[in-house]
């Protein structure tokens, strides 16, 4: 019966309501003009072994599917895309911003002094890059897949194009960072193979000789099945090691023709962009919320004497 009361009354005060809607309306674009815009630039990294970026989208194909991709590394990009070492080297930049170099802390009017008890002191550089840093962390976010490697950088900034400078430095660095660190993860392993091509070398060369000693020492051994079984064990060694050698000296050369080629690359799925249309305020989400506030608000004073007997009609029915 209520909800048939308020369809009708809802037909009968058509023009009110309309009225309502219009101021609605009305609020909602004076509040999206009213608040700071702000713009959003996204870059897409994808971490992979094989240094073509032709094989990107064939690469990511297979990793959505599920299959295993050996050329895939699981190397932890947020390590490093949400340490303060880069927030820090972001802050200690100067940008082009309206045409004028400067600093994050100068555009952002960082205050330099600081009040306390005893009066006003000047803050240190670190100081002013912490405050810049903590800035910079509320205005950066990421997404990051691990099942297709895929990592989203995503810069929140009123300005559109220190947005975009902010998220290229951020995909630079990044780049510059992770093929360091596998480089040296590349050397250190090609330290530890060149030492077990050694001691497999050492030890074939060694083997080598007892076996040309126990020659020359047992040159009748065909007749002592124990002398015949120890020379097979030296032949079998010998050939181990032999394939040892081999597989290893491949390991080495494959190492260092990696090492050579910086086979280990972080490659852009998405450049970053220069965002045009503001991310925020989002004037969809303030329709709605002032939709329901002055509808809400209207239809409660209207039907208030009917919804307190409602809900004191349903109190003393659950005592």
């Amino acid at each position: 019966m209520m909800i048939q009361k308020i369809i009708k009354d809802i037909l009968a005060d058509w023009k009110k309501l309309l009225k309502i809607n219009l101021l609605v309306l009305f609020l909602s674009i004076i509040c999206s003009s009213i608040l700071p815009k702000k713009y959003t630039s996204e870059t897409s990294i994808y971490l992979l072994r094989d240094n073509d970026p032709s094989n990107l989208r064939a690469r990511l194909s297979s990793s959505f599917l599920g299959f295993s991709e050996a050329n895939i590394i699981f190397f932890d990009l947020r390590d490093i895309a949400t340490s303060n070492m880069l927030r820090n080297n972001l802050a200690q930049r100067t940008w082009d911003i309206d045409g004028q170099q400067m600093t994050l802390a100068e555009y952002w009017e960082i205050e330099k002094n600081s009040d306390n008890i005893f009066g006003s002191t000047q803050k240190t550089d670190e100081e002013i890059i912490y405050s810049v840093n903590r800035k910079l962390k509320g205005m950066i976010s990421f997404n990051y897949a691990i099942s297709s490697g895929l990592f989203s950088i995503s810069v929140e900034e009123k300005d559109p194009f220190l947005a975009f400078q902010i998220c290229d430095a951020m995909s630079k660095i990044i780049h510059e960072y992770s093929d360091t660190i596998n480089q040296k993860r590349a050397s250190h392993e090609l330290e530890y193979i060149k030492n077990k091509f050694k001691i497999i070398s050492d030890e074939l060369d060694l083997t080598e000789q007892k076996l040309k000693e126990f020659l020359e020492n047992n040159k009748n051994f065909q007749s002592s099945p124990t002398l015949v079984f120890e020379k097979s064990k030296l032949e079998r060694e010998i050939l181990f090691l032999e394939q040892s050698y081999l597989n290893v000296l491949a390991n080495k050369e494959d190492k260092e023709f990696s090492i050579n080629k910086q086979n280990f690359i972080v490659a852009d799925l998405d450049k970053p962009n220069i965002p045009i249309k503001p991310s925020s305020p989002n004037s969809l989400v303030i329709l709605i919320f002032f939709f329901f506030i002055v509808n809400g608000t209207y239809f409660y004073k209207k039907y208030k004497s009917e919804i307190l007997r409602f809900i004191s009609s349903n109190d003393s029915f659950a005592r």
